[in-house]
């Protein structure tokens, strides 16, 4: 029975020792690659220059429903993201959110930036407003802003 152990943890140890492979300094490691000159991509048909970025779309409000909320020319309901202003009926400041964001926004052009999600429950459009340089949730944090 001795025997027939020691035999197994042999076998097992042989076996072991070739599954584990080969040693590191067989271990061969690719060369970087050599850049293509631009001669010779310009012939291949590859475009060494980076692509240009879309100029953002510009879109005009004509409604502002809530302080957080705004109908654009085209129809469309824009969620503001990053503003939770309180709900038009009843809610304290609500009047005061909405005629800020009205005073921001109304009939501005503006530049709509996605997030992650798309729409809302409501499927309203859910955007980071732009007018000019700063976004509208950049106003918040200023004296004036009530929102």
């Amino acid at each position: 029975m001795k025997a027939i152990f020691l035999i197994s943890l042999l076998a097992s140890f042989i076996f072991l020792s070739f599954s584990i492979g080969t040693s590191p300094t067989s271990v061969k490691i690719p060369e970087p690659a050599t850049p293509i000159p631009s001669s010779e991509s310009e012939q291949l048909g590859i475009s060494t220059e980076s692509p240009t970025v879309a100029q953002p779309q510009k879109f005009k409000i004509v409604n502002v429903v809530d302080g957080d909320t705004v109908k654009l020319e085209s129809g469309e309901t824009v969620r503001l993201i990053g503003i939770d202003a309180p709900e038009t009926k009843g809610d304290c400041y609500a009047t005061e959110a909405t005629k800020k964001l009205e005073e921001l926004t109304l009939n501005k052009e503006i530049e709509l930036e996605k997030d992650v999600s798309q729409t809302d429950r409501y499927q309203r459009l859910l955007r980071y407003i732009r007018i000019g340089d700063s976004f509208i949730t950049a106003f918040k944090n200023t004296p004036q802003f009530t929102a």
